[in-house]
């Protein structure tokens, strides 16, 4: 959802695009009657953007996070033009 990927999915009704953000944000079956995943998608990142992941887990045996952010922030020189902030494990959708 950061990086704004998007997942090409397949079905009896053709081909269609979502972006990350509506597919996994959203309480609801986003996918249609059996339609599937084909593809993901996920852009370039800009020249001079710099990015992160950082995950908060109990134990290093179990890979169950307590909380993780993705960031990307995309910078002008010394200016931030955009920035990206996406949580996990924190709440059921958007």
């Amino acid at each position: 959802m950061a990086l704004d990927a998007k997942l090409k999915t397949a079905g009896p009704k053709g081909v269609r695009t979502i972006r990350a953000a509506d597919f996994f944000g959203s309480l609801r079956d986003v996918l249609k009657e059996s339609e599937i995943v084909t593809e993901i998608q996920v852009p370039r990142v800009a020249d001079g953007a710099r990015q992160t992941f950082i995950k908060f887990r109990l134990r290093e045996a179990v890979d169950f996070p307590i909380v993780s952010v993705a960031c990307v922030l995309n910078f002008e020189g010394n200016i931030c033009k955009d920035v990206r902030i996406v949580l996990g494990a924190v709440a059921p959708g958007q």
